[in-house]
């Protein structure tokens, strides 16, 4: 419907769907059906700007618009906006970059400007996660993941953040986030590879390799390099054991993690 492909998935049955600017598509293999919003339809989606997509379960799909956050009931394709609100009387209403369902269900939300929320879906409960130290302000949630010991991360546009669970709120990671803006540390993406490595996808310092257990951290294709300057890296996709994927305003390169070379793909 659009050719602005903001968030794809694949789910449980094999279905594709691509989250545009002006609409939700869906891909069966050979033919593609569009969900737009319809005047007066109570059941269509609230929004056509779709910028995430998570799966709940089976029959539901979680939708994150320009305009807060939908549930999609796959079976009848009938679209319910959430309208829970967290403790302190707060909704989401703004536009929602990132969508990470985790291995007990959980769903975490990531937004433009309003910060980052936990939604428990058994007890319909929404929750703003707190920062240690730090206000987000109005800086934006570009991604979430869930690491394979069930640690979650986000990349913000101040840098990147580590869920403490005893807290229950987030930390900043030393070296790799800033209270004021610094576009280096800017994460648009996050991949944990075959080996636990953090990759992160930076606005404007390249992708970066970062050690867990040290703390520490390598850029690569950025300014320093000898070879490709890459900006605004904002997808990172394992492929295959030795290389990465990486989608960015630049292009889309064939990164090596053994000689650390990137070749463009066109």
């Amino acid at each position: 419907s659009e050719n602005a492909v903001y968030a794809i998935l694949q789910d449980a049955e094999g279905f594709m769907w691509f989250g545009t600017k002006d609409g939700l598509n869906r891909f069966d293999g050979s033919n593609f059906r569009y969900y737009q919003n319809k005047v007066g339809e109570k059941e269509s989606i609230g929004n056509n700007f779709i910028r995430s997509l998570a799966q709940k379960n089976k029959e539901f799909l979680y939708i994150g618009t320009d305009a807060g956050l939908y549930l999609m009931n796959i079976r009848n394709e009938s679209f319910q906006k959430l309208t829970v609100k967290t403790t302190e009387n707060l909704l989401i209403t703004e536009a929602i970059n990132s969508l990470m369902v985790d291995s007990k269900g959980v769903l975490w939300i990531g937004t433009m400007s309003q910060g980052i929320f936990k939604y428990y879906p058994k007890d319909n409960i929404l929750q703003k996660v707190e920062i240690e130290d730090v206000d987000l302000g109005m800086n934006a949630t570009w991604s979430i993941i869930e690491d394979k010991s069930g640690i979650v991360w986000v990349g913000t546009r101040l840098g990147l953040l580590r869920f403490n669970s005893q807290t229950n709120k987030f930390e900043i990671v030393k070296n790799l986030f800033s209270k004021t803006e610094n576009s280096d540390n800017e994460v648009l993406s996050i991949l944990e590879d075959n080996i636990g490595n953090l990759w992160l996808g930076t606005w404007s310092d390249g992708l970066r390799c970062y050690n867990k257990q040290s703390g520490e951290f390598t850029s690569y294709l950025n300014q320093q390099s000898e070879n490709q300057y890459v900006t605004h890296i904002r997808s990172v996709f394992q492929y295959g054991e030795r290389f990465l994927l990486i989608g960015s305003d630049d292009g889309l390169y064939l990164f090596n993690t053994e000689s650390k070379n990137a070749k463009r793909v066109d």
